[in-house]
């Protein structure tokens, strides 16, 4: 690879996550790129706009939401990231009406880049029920981002 991946992957969270970040994801994210887990019914996202609204939601949500990268494993094209991060629910972005409750959950994240140093498929994995726990929530459910947010 051209690219530092690990570098890439940190720098990613940081921007889009941590920084909010939004000329990061046209920049970090192919055109065509699939992105799987973050919508509901098993649907993947496709390309930086469905990922941008995807994040407008979450963030909107979760306005204070802080991510920390813990590890980060390259594979030839791929890397893997241990994620932590923090929030209160203070916001409307979510079929799930604020409840003024800070929670802490992790993550792991796949991600698969390109020769130009682009996302072109990520597989997201957290910890939901924890997260929705924490939020005495009643169902997982009620967190991924409704088809209608993406479309």
């Amino acid at each position: 690879m051209p690219h530092d991946l690990r570098e890439l992957s940190r720098q990613w969270f940081e921007r889009a996550w941590n920084q909010r970040d939004d000329s990061v994801m046209p920049q970090m994210i192919a055109p065509a790129a699939k992105l799987h887990g973050l919508a509901e019914d098993g649907q993947t996202l496709r390309g930086p706009e469905e990922f941008a609204h995807f994040r407008r939601a979450f963030l909107s949500a979760f306005d204070d939401l802080h991510l920390d990268v813990e590890d980060i494993l390259v594979d030839r094209d791929k890397t893997a990231i241990r994620l932590s991060f923090t929030a209160t629910h203070t916001g409307e972005g979510l079929p799930l009406a604020p409840t003024k409750r800070r929670f802490h959950a992790t993550a792991i994240v796949i991600l698969r880049w390109n020769d130009d140093g682009q996302v072109v498929e990520a597989w997201n994995e957290f910890d939901a029920a924890g997260m929705m726990r924490q939020l005495n929530a009643t169902t997982v459910s009620t967190l991924r981002v409704p088809a209608s947010a993406v479309s």
